[in-house]
């Protein structure tokens, strides 16, 4: 099958490298301008890029993608199917009716549930234990196209969202050649998203990853785990942000939300709502990670000593956080 594939993150990566491994032709890979990233804000290119060339693919980078330019640009190429992962742009309608079966998506949830940029971080602050990747074929809406497949991951207890995106990646660029497949063989039949259990999955920002230590330990590290690595769990100790690398709870523990327990060998034992949490590695400003005691020693910190309550601390319940 000769397609365009649209795709800019890591995410993206693994479905580029299925689908040439499967024998399509890629006619062209489309991705985002490179960025300014780094120190120095030198220009980096996306890693969707990055393979294209190692593959030796033809790679657009436009400006604006539903442009008529672009859009004539990739007309002209005669795909049999536009294929999207990941690419961080909404599609309009020329883009979307441009092959003979239209477009397709991957997506890193179980549609309805998680619709939007952010579906793994979400799934994993709200504590699910299954979730998976899903195709659909694309619409004008926000990931609401009909469903063509799905496959369940269950999700590992500690396993963080940079941890799952790899699993999910790598199934997606599986699924997606199986899927191509059905629709060119006749055999996969769209079916309408239900509205029921449909949910969205805005953005992180930066203050979803402030990790609330009223709330339970469970949902204390659950927190931790769906804003690591991006945006960055962090505790606050007066006016400063301290980074958290590893962390665990501990359900039986007791204590006022935000004290300190324990200094032990290895780690900062905080009390949460319900039970603790043991801040294993720790990262400072401007320094490396380091073990949670070996902070909590160097600012002599003991029990009894409490960490600051972050200002701002966003609703992180399932119907204000993802419902639209």
């Amino acid at each position: 099958m000769r397609v365009v594939f649209m795709g800019t993150p890591e995410f993206a990566c693994p479905s580029l490298t299925a689908l040439v491994e499967a024998g399509h032709e890629v006619a062209a890979v489309v991705t985002r301008p490179d960025k300014p990233a780094g120190r120095g804000r030198k220009l980096a290119p996306p890693p969707v890029k990055e393979v294209a060339a190692g593959l030796g693919l033809t790679v657009l980078q436009p400006l604006r993608v539903n442009d008529e330019a672009s859009v004539g640009a990739l007309r002209a190429l005669a795909t049999d199917a536009v294929v999207v992962t990941a690419f961080g742009a909404i599609l309009k309608r020329p883009l979307l009716t441009l092959g003979r079966l239209g477009a397709v998506n991957l997506h890193a949830s179980l549609l309805p549930a998680y619709r939007g940029v952010a579906p793994v971080q979400w799934s994993l602050i709200h504590g699910r234990r299954t979730t998976g990747v899903t195709t659909m074929l694309m619409d004008e809406g926000v990931d609401t196209g009909p469903i063509l497949e799905r496959r369940v991951l269950e999700v590992r207890p500690l396993e963080t969202a940079g941890e799952l995106l790899v699993r999910l990646s790598e199934a997606g660029g599986g699924l997606l050649v199986e899927t191509l497949r059905g629709l060119d063989e006749g055999t996969l039949r769209p079916l309408p998203q239900p509205e029921e259990g449909a949910s969205y999955a805005p953005r992180l920002e930066r203050e979803h990853g402030h990790l609330d230590f009223s709330r339970t330990a469970e949902e204390v590290l659950n927190q931790f785990r769906g804003t690591t690595p991006a945006p960055g769990a962090r505790v606050f100790l007066g006016g400063e942000a301290i980074g958290v690398g590893a962390a665990r709870a501990v359900p039986e523990a007791s204590g006022t939300p935000y004290a300190v327990l324990e200094v032990a060998h290895r780690h900062l034992r905080v009390a949460a709502g319900r039970g603790a949490v043991d801040l294993l590695l720790v990262r400072p400003p401007g320094k490396g990670d380091m073990e949670g005691a070996a902070f909590a020693r160097g600012r002599n910190l003991s029990p009894g000593d409490r960490l600051t309550t972050p200002s701002g601390v966003p609703d992180l319940s399932l119907r204000t956080a993802v419902t639209r």
